[in-house]
Parts: structure tokens; sequence; C-alpha cells
């Protein structure tokens, strides 16, 4: 919250209403076409984004 008034030069509240307007994680993976997992480690999460960024290569053939 102090980092984005911070930044912004918002208030608290601004930034508070602004962050309820905000869609919930998961309504945002309802729309998504990919979803990366980064709650491993960063060795997982590499391999994952490599594994899921060659499947979208595949679908550009």
């Amino acid at each position: 919250m102090e980092r984005a008034m911070a930044r912004s030069g918002m208030s608290q509240q601004e930034v508070e209403v602004r962050i309820a307007a905000q869609m919930t994680l998961a309504a945002k993976c309802q729309y998504a076409d990919l979803i990366i997992d980064n709650s491993g480690s960063l060795k997982q999460t590499e391999l994952t984004v490599k594994k899921e960024w060659e499947k979208v290569l595949q679908m550009e053939d």
C-alpha cells in the first residue's frame, strides 16, 4: 500500500478503492489462455515457462 501511495501520489483511501475495484485472481484466470504457477523454485518456473512457450510456438505453425 505504501509503495503504491508513494509511486502514484494517491491517498490511502484512493489506493484502497483501486485495489477493491480489481478483479480477483480467480476471475483473471477465467480469461487467461495460459497460467504459469510461479510458487515453486525459480528453476521450476523457468522450466514451466520454456515448456509452455514451446506450446505457444507450435500453435503458430
